[in-house]
């Protein structure tokens, strides 16, 4: 939560250290959605850089879905592929991005979070409009 609230705050910096911090808490306890969501939040960081550390962000989307899918935790697996599939879009990769997108519509809709897959579904019609 505190590596969420730095970067909304767009404590980038303060953000990387946390995520430091809460892998390490998460680690220690085995707790495998807080080390999905720490990964997350580590990856977000890394985009949000000057300049921006797009593969480090993307090993750590990884080891995020990696974690979760292992934690079984469906909605934040398809928060994640909405977090690549943006980091995606920056890096003008429509394929990707929508290959991303997809899957957290699919993912979103498993959970049964329709309005959230309808958001989804809204950014990939407009990724479709400027490819």
């Amino acid at each position: 939560t505190e590596v969420e609230l730095a970067l909304r705050q767009e404590k980038v910096e303060e953000a990387l250290a946390l995520a430091e911090v809460a892998l390490a808490k998460a680690t220690a306890a085995n707790n495998l959605f807080a080390l999905g969501m720490t990964h997350r939040f580590w990856a977000m960081a890394l985009a949000a850089l000057e300049p921006p550390r797009w593969d480090e962000a993307e090993q750590h989307l990884a080891l995020s879905l990696e974690t979760l899918e292992e934690g079984h935790c469906v909605p934040e697996i398809a928060r994640t592929h909405v977090t690549w599939g943006r980091l995606r879009e920056k890096l003008n990769d429509p394929v990707g991005a929508r290959e991303h997108f997809e899957k957290a519509i699919a993912g979103l809709e498993a959970a049964s979070l329709s309005a959230e897959a309808d958001r989804v579904r809204q950014r990939l019609a407009h990724l479709a409009v400027r490819t």
